[in-house]
């Protein structure tokens, strides 16, 4: 004869609930800085690789188009900008401003130019000015210089990009 026994050991006591609850929240706990730190630099990456594309757009369209084509910051950097045909004035692309806390400042070097705006002629070169440079800034309650990245625009036209804004003619990050 066959007896079946059930057994009283189905499911978790409250007190192993509890231990498992406790040890996610410190899971959750450590791991929580490191997906803010992610998403800044996601970011700023994001921020870096749009100016960088409107850019390289106005270069490529002024040696098309054989006439100056400007990125022109909307008031400031940080408001967003707008790649434009200059004479007649055609606006081809519009970015918005930052996520908040987010900062882009510009500044011109070797030219009587101001700091809100990059032209380039019809050969795709800078029109004036020996180059322009971007820094790309975290949000002050992040803020590192290190982290942060440094657009340079040559006197040629060609774009590159670096972290660290250390020494940059664009100002600090603060």
């Amino acid at each position: 004869m066959v007896v079946l026994v059930r057994s009283r050991n189905e499911g978790f006591t409250l007190f192993e609930l509890l231990i498992s609850v406790a040890l996610l929240m410190i899971l959750a706990g450590i791991a929580m800085p490191s997906f803010r730190e992610l998403s800044i630099n996601n970011t700023v990456r994001t921020n870096v690789n749009e100016l960088v594309q409107a850019i390289t757009s106005a270069r490529a369209e002024a040696a098309r188009r054989g006439r100056a084509v400007s990125v022109v910051a909307n008031g400031a950097w940080t408001d967003g900008w707008q790649v434009q045909v200059d004479n007649p004035l055609e606006v081809l692309s519009t970015r918005g401003p930052l996520a908040d806390g987010f900062t882009i400042t510009g500044a011109m070097t070797g030219g009587s130019g101001n700091n809100t705006t990059v032209t380039f002629g019809p050969s795709g070169a800078l029109a004036d000015g020996l180059g322009f440079d971007f820094n790309v800034c975290r949000p002050t309650a992040h803020a590192d210089i290190a982290k942060s990245r440094r657009i340079t625009v040559a006197a040629a036209g060609s774009t590159r990009t670096r972290a660290n804004v250390t020494g940059s003619p664009a100002g600090p990050c603060s």
